[in-house]
């Protein structure tokens, strides 16, 4: 009996295993979708919705993109409720759980923008439609054959009528880039192995992004780091990235970026009050840039990053020393220590949370909202660990964690390494 069972299993996971991948114009067999959410049923397949065009959309929590797309697919969901049917589906492969969805749609329906469209989490489906960027749309004809695979720009009023009515959908196929590989480069035509040193600056917002966007991925090959690749970041997310390598004691302090108030807008989306406008900002002002060559240092490739920001935005930068107003962390007692080296833990909010130096020095810098910097001439090395009577919160907690621990922080005039961002006069 049990080597029966073992059997019809491995049966099961080959099949898994060998599901081909479907596109432009093939069949899609009658997917059953589980665990429905904002579903009349529990359960329900593909034939259900037989004579309607069928969109899937696969999404994840953590995708912003794909969060700031449902309003638009609630909408054309009640617009062509008779002929269309819009499915939610995210992956445990993409770190989701049932847990984190439901959390998500809470809070959307607690900020006025609830999600009505079934969402389910399966990850057999994804099979069938590989890809890597996020949102990522399947339409499926109201004959069951796929229509197109689109991402966000094509899901429009316009399409989904021209799908309804004529089962046909002319647009480009979506074409995932994957952040593993040189950004933009067509390997067909220049191996990847023939290439002695790459470099490229884009501007605006790049979709379809193996990773998402806003992310750091360095690359590397027989164990040396030879090159780095930032993806969708502001100008100014960039210069705080590399400035926390090739400025002297940095700190990831962000007083320590000097900028004329005028160029705000250009650097980074300050106040964006939503995913939206995010959007918006980044396809106008965001950055990708990849370079690859040598093995170099950190401080090396960092140093590579910069200049080729100077040379291709029309900003450009300096490290300079300026003497400036400081809020300064000394030992009140240079002889003795401070806190401990070994984690301690204090309860807040029921769990257990460690109070370490670099939270209390996160507490200043976030008061001081890059007012002035704040600089650590504790002289210590490496993180200390307070354990106070209460996790601290404000500055003036912080400084009684600090004043009980034999440490200070005091207002004095220091001079220090800056980067200066400038806008050219021309560009």
């Amino acid at each position: 009996m049990l080597a029966s069972v073992l059997a019809i299993l491995c049966l099961y996971v080959q099949a898994q295993d060998n599901i081909k991948p479907l596109t432009i114009g093939d069949t899609v067999p009658d997917i059953t979708f589980t665990n429905l959410i904002n579903h009349p049923t529990k359960t329900a397949n593909l034939s259900d919705f037989k004579g309607k065009l069928v969109i899937l959309d696969f999404w994840a929590t953590w995708c912003g993109s794909c969060i700031a797309a449902f309003p638009k697919l609630q909408k054309l969901q009640e617009e062509f409720k008779n002929d269309l049917q819009v499915l939610m589906i995210a992956t445990t492969e993409s770190g989701d759980t049932p847990e984190k969805i439901t959390s998500l749609l809470y809070r959307l329906k607690k900020n006025n923008k609830a999600v009505k469209l079934p969402v389910t989490i399966n990850d057999s489906v994804p099979k069938l439609f590989p890809h890597t960027g996020l949102p990522h749309y399947v339409w499926i004809g109201r004959d069951g054959r796929v229509l197109a695979i689109t991402g966000t720009e094509d899901v429009t009023p316009g399409n989904v009528s021209i799908a309804i009515s004529s089962n046909t959908l002319n647009v480009a196929q979506k074409k995932d880039y994957d952040k593993r590989h040189l950004y933009g480069l067509d390997t067909t035509i220049v191996p990847r192995e023939k290439i002695g040193a790459y470099a490229v600056l884009e501007k605006g917002r790049t979709t379809n992004l193996h990773g998402g966007g806003g992310f750091v991925y360095f690359r590397q090959k027989d164990n040396t780091i030879r090159g780095i690749f930032f993806a969708n970041s502001s100008l100014y997310a960039l210069y705080a990235r590399i400035a926390s390598t090739i400025v002297d004691d940095f700190d990831n302090d962000l007083a320590r970026l000097r900028f004329n108030p005028s160029d705000s807008n250009f650097l980074d989306c300050w106040h964006c009050p939503d995913t939206d406008s995010l959007i918006r900002w980044s396809n106008q002002n965001a950055y990708s840039l990849d370079l690859y060559g040598a093995p170099a240092t950190s401080r090396e490739l960092f140093g590579k990053a910069l200049r080729l920001l100077n040379d291709g935005t029309p900003f450009t930068t300096s490290i300079e020393n300026r003497k400036m107003a400081c809020m300064v962390l000394r030992r009140k007692d240079t002889t003795r220590d401070c806190g401990s080296k070994q984690h301690t833990a204090i309860q807040y909010k029921g769990q257990e949370r460690t109070v370490a130096i670099s939270d209390i020095k996160s507490i200043y810098k976030g008061w001081l909202k890059g007012r002035m910097p704040f600089v650590d001439r504790s002289g210590l090395k490496g993180d200390r660990y307070f354990k106070p009577d209460q996790y601290p919160l404000t500055t003036q907690d912080a400084e009684k964690v600090l004043s009980e621990n034999n440490l200070k922080v005091t207002e004095e005039q220091l001079e220090l390494p800056v980067m200066i961002i400038t806008r050219k006069p021309k560009f």
